[in-house]
This record gives C-alpha cells, sequence and structure tokens, in this order.
C-alpha cells in the first residue's frame, strides 16, 4: 500500500517533526509514504493582495499531478484557509479512487484563522468551501470526539510523540529555586501572561519561594511578555532564550522541575487540549501545569503529575504550583526524582507512542474501517 503526505513547505520545526513521526507510524504499519511538498507563504506583497481576491490560487498554488493517481490514499493537514482550487483538487484525486485524509489539528478553529478584518475575504473563502467538504474528502481526522464534522466522518487520532527520540532528562540536585520550562511558538491563545501576572502577584504578596521561568521560543506574543515582565518588575525571575537548537532545549529541560502548557485556550473557545508540547514534556520526565484540559490527565497513571488550573483569565495561583512541587519533590534524593522522571516517560510512552496516535487512520486505509 502507498500513501502520500502533503506537506507545506513552511511549517516550523516542531510540526515538521510530528508530520515525520506520522510517517513513520505509517511505515511501520507496512504502507509505503512519499511527501509531496506545497509552499503556503509569500512575502510578496503582490501575492497576499490577490490572495484575498475570490478564485484565486496561490499561497498555496493547488495543482493536480498525474503521479497522485499512483496512491491509495493522502493524507493532509488542513489548510489555514480552505478555498475553491482546493475543493476542487480533492474532488479530482477521488474521481481516480485515491482516499484523501483531511487532519483537523484543532477544532473548533475558527477564532484561530481570523487575525485581523484583512483575514476577512480568506474567512469567506474558508467558509463556503466546508460546504463541499462532503464531498471532497473521505475522512477527517482530528483529536476530538466529534462523529461528524462539516459533513464528513472523522477519524480519532491522538498527538502522539516519537518517545524513542528523547531521553529522559538528567536529573540535578534539588536546590531552592523551583525552574519552569516554557517551550512555544508564542501566539495569543497560550496565555502565559497568567503565569507573569500570578507570579508577580506572589511576590507582591511576600512569596519566599525562588521561582524562575524559562521562555524558550519566538513568535507572535513574545515582545508582549517581554514588555510585561518587565512592567511588573519580575525580570529577575524570567529568561528568554529566543529560538535555540534542539540539544540546548534539552539543556533546559536538565536544569527545570515543571512544563508549562498552554493557558489562554479560552480565547478560542478550546476547553479541551491534546497539545504536542505536553507530550514532549512528558518525555523528557517533566510534570506538568496547564489552564486546560489536558486529555493526558484522563490516564491515571499520569494524572499525579498535571496541575490544572481554570481555563480563563485569572492569573495563575503559584501557592498551588509550590504545593504541587513540593509533593512531587521534597525530600527527595536524585535517585528518587529519577525514577519518578522514568516512571513519567514510560507510562506516557505506552499511552501516546505515535504508532497507537494514529491507529485509528491505519486501520481505515488498510481496512476501510478505524480500530
Amino acid at each position: 500500500m502507498n500513501g502520500l503526505f502533503a506537506v507545506y513547505k513552511e511549517e516550523n520545526k516542531g510540526i515538521l517533526k510530528k508530520i515525520n513521526d506520522q510517517i513513520e507510524a505509517f511505515e511501520e504499519s507496512g504502507i509505503h509514504m512519499d511527501k509531496d511538498c506545497i509552499r503556503i507563504y509569500s512575502e510578496n506583497v503582490f501575492a497576499k493582495i490577490a490572495y484575498r481576491i475570490p478564485f484565486t490560487n496561490m499561497l498555496p498554488y493547488w495543482k493536480y499531478k498525474e503521479e497522485y493517481a499512483n496512491y491509495d490514499f493522502i493524507y493532509l493537514r488542513r489548510p489555514m484557509y480552505m478555498n475553491f482550487w482546493f475543493i476542487w483538487l480533492c474532488r479530482k484525486v477521488r474521481k481516480k479512487g485515491v482516499k484523501i485524509i483531511l487532519e483537523f489539528p484543532t477544532y473548533p478553529y475558527d477564532k484561530e484563522i481570523y487575525l485581523s478584518f484583512l483575514s476577512i475575504p480568506l474567512i469567506v473563502k474558508e467558509r463556503i468551501a466546508r460546504f463541499f467538504l462532503g464531498l471532497s474528502v473521505d475522512r477527517i481526522s482530528l483529536l476530538t470526539e466529534d462523529n461528524n464534522v462539516y459533513g464528513v466522518k472523522t477519524l480519532h487520532i491522538r498527538n502522539g510523540y516519537n518517545f524513542k527520540e528523547t531521553s529522559i532528562r538528567n536529573i540535578k540536585e534539588i536546590g531552592e529555586t523551583i525552574d519552569i520550562a516554557i517551550v512555544a511558538y508564542f501566539r495569543f491563545w497560550h496565555g502565559y501572561e497568567r503565569l507573569i501576572n500570578g507570579l508577580c502577584d506572589y511576590y507582591k504578596q511576600n512569596g519566599k519561594r525562588k521561582i524562575h521561568l524559562h521562555f524558550v521560543g519566538d513568535g507572535t506574543e513574545l515582545v508582549n511578555y517581554k514588555k510585561l515582565c518587565e512592567e511588573k518588575e519580575i525580570s529577575r525571575h524570567v529568561t528568554f532564550y529566543g529560538v535555540i537548537e534542539r540539544e540546548d532545549i534539552l539543556k533546559i529541560y536538565d536544569k527545570c522541575d515543571i512544563g508549562a502548557c498552554t493557558f489562554g485556550d479560552y480565547k478560542k473557545d478550546n476547553f479541551y487540549s491534546c497539545e504536542l508540547k505536553s507530550r514532549e514534556y512528558l518525555a523528557v520526565g517533566l510534570p506538568l501545569i496547564t489552564g486546560v484540559k489536558l486529555d493526558v490527565s484522563e490516564y491515571d497513571s499520569l494524572s499525579p503529575f498535571i496541575l490544572e488550573f481554570p481555563n480563563n483569565s485569572t492569573p495563575i495561583e503559584f501557592e498551588k504550583v509550590i504545593q504541587f512541587y513540593d509533593n512531587l519533590y521534597k525530600d527527595k534524593t536524585q535517585e528518587k526524582i529519577k525514577e519518578m522522571a522514568e516512571n513519567i516517560h514510560s507510562k506516557a510512552e505506552k499511552e501516546l507512542n505515535i504508532k497507537k496516535a494514529m491507529e485509528n487512520v491505519i486501520s481505515y486505509v488498510q481496512k476501510g474501517e478505524p480500530v
């Protein structure tokens, strides 16, 4: 069996890693996979204007290729905005007897694609395209439990992770500081202002424990986080590393005790998260704090290592973070902490390995039905 994975050229490293892991899961199941690289972005101002005109085919440029007919199925992630030409391509491919599986990395996603009033022409195209999805794709794969989306049957997947490529962090000696890792491409829904505001409140209330936030990554919200730290006068408790290589990110994990997931999903009406970053934290053996219901907290083996806060705009209560930390680390030897990290890693790998995460999609393309 042969499959084709359509990959967008400008995807960030984290998404490309996930795609490569998904391809590995297909191939481990005996399905040969090829890649088709599609460009989705341009700095050209004319292109950005033309992109918004009705019926233009660009960014990405959807083009039928004769070799598509040689595959049993094509798997691709939802483009930022669907349009007429995307629907046209999918329908032409299906007429050749090739299955189309469209992955929705998040759902619902309307608030993610409304970036400004300039997005309105693209959203109009997107919403018109949705009406034709039922005649254009065979299945939608997504992380929620919805059985039908826009008239298309769904395949439930998980955000899996390739645990074989990530080793458990090097365990440091317990010190005076609680170090928290925050690794992301920072967007408005990450909501890390809640951590910054919460840390400011903690020290205003004469908090004595040393807490340090380690921000790793870039993104549109980064400048806002830096400015807020200065305004709240907590810059000495925060380090911004910017974009660094993976081996350097792993060194940050070595010095940290907790990983921070998303705290602003309420901004896009999302109240259940399967975020990929939670997998990476668990893979290196880090307990988690989060501002949204995480799917991993439903596993009894992992829930003791996860602290959830309400999915709203309130500052994070660091007294609860400290209590969470003490319950896991206080009076523990390095050896005991290493055992805890190994336990977190092994339990997460059992539930969240990439092959298990994709099993419904793999079963569908091989047998015609999910597991």
